[in-house]
């Protein structure tokens, strides 16, 4: 998730594929550091196609509180990439 074509190829099967492989995919490599991924300037493309893909009021729950109680630091990571 963290190279550039990597990350682009991750992102086009969780487009495409089926609910249950999406929702290992979470399981499996997001959940756990969804602060940590998001903050990743490549990583963050699979995070916003994997969250579109969530079917799971739990896991939808987890995103928006991590999120929202994190808005903060994200905002301060963009801030100082568009500064650059």
């Amino acid at each position: 998730m963290h190279d550039a074509v990597g990350s682009r190829i991750l992102e086009t099967i969780v487009r495409v594929a089926s609910e249950q492989t999406v929702q290992l995919f979470f399981d499996t490599f997001i959940k756990d550091r969804l602060l940590e991924v998001a903050l990743d300037p490549v990583a963050t493309f699979v995070i916003r196609r994997s969250i579109e893909r969530l079917s799971r009021p739990d896991d939808v729950k987890l995103v928006v509180t991590t999120i929202v109680g994190n808005a903060s630091q994200l905002i301060g990571i963009v801030s100082e990439r568009c500064l650059c």
